[in-house]
């Protein structure tokens, strides 16, 4: 039973990651990088409960299992929140914590009420799951998960390299706001400055193209030289492809 869970809720798990990744930006879970944030957080979530379990059955009988199984889900949960935070991160993208414990929480709830009460036929759950917890879940992620655009403004303005860049990519191509070359020029001037490579080449492009300022291959170039002279390729300009 346990391997065939496993085997249906990885896929799954996956493709939610695919639909709810980070929603502003350039950056998302690539299919490979889904699959295994997917397959560790699972692996995690087994083997904390299996710990869990071991660890209360032994030093603690009277408890009711309820307990173990409170416990090593909060544990998994912010485990995994952990991993996908890492994940996206690694791929130079921003993921905010409480995001990721968003996402990592619609992930095992997902999994706990529809994707494993459907494998086993069990009609209560998957019942209580398209009832109550698909819509939940929805107004959670409308909410808390949708446009990060005021986040990665805030962000921006306390000094947030990272945030400046998204934020300058999002303006570019207009995800999540109205598209602004001279507002995309803005935000990446000042990732640029403090030395953020991606923004660097980010704004060589701009001027590479004379999007929204006036066309200059010398600021190009000088910026791309910047960039890499810090290790990333000018190949990065395909991230703002027209």
């Amino acid at each position: 039973m346990f391997i065939r869970d496993f085997i249906i809720c990885v896929p799954v798990g996956a493709v939610l990651l695919l639909l709810l990744g980070p929603p502003v930006g350039k950056v998302r879970f690539s299919l490979s990088t889904a699959f295994w944030c997917s397959f560790i957080g699972q692996m995690m979530l087994w083997l904390i409960g299996f710990i869990s379990a071991w660890t209360i059955g032994t030093f603690f009988p009277n408890l009711s299992s309820w307990v173990s199984l409170a416990i090593s889900t909060v544990i998994g949960w912010h485990l995994q929140a952990a991993l996908l935070f890492i994940a996206i991160r690694s791929k130079g993208g921003t993921l905010s914590t409480w995001r990721a414990n968003v996402l990592s929480a619609i992930l095992i709830a997902f999994n706990s009420f529809i994707t494993v009460p459907l494998v086993e036929t069990s009609g209560i759950m998957f019942g209580i799951g398209i009832v109550v917890f698909l819509p939940a879940a929805w107004l959670v992620w409308m909410i808390y998960g949708g446009s990060t655009a005021k986040d990665l403004a805030a962000s921006a303005e306390r000094g947030n390299a990272d945030a400046q860049c998204i934020l300058g990519e999002s303006y570019y191509f207009g995800i999540g706001v109205p598209q602004d070359f001279a507002k995309a020029l803005e935000f990446f001037q000042m990732a640029a400055e403090q030395g953020n490579a991606v923004a660097q080449i980010n704004l060589g492009c701009l001027y590479e193209r004379g999007h929204g300022v006036p066309k200059d291959l010398a600021k190009a170039s000088e910026w791309f030289q910047k960039a890499a002279a810090k290790g990333k390729s000018t190949e990065w300009r395909t991230c703002l492809r027209p």
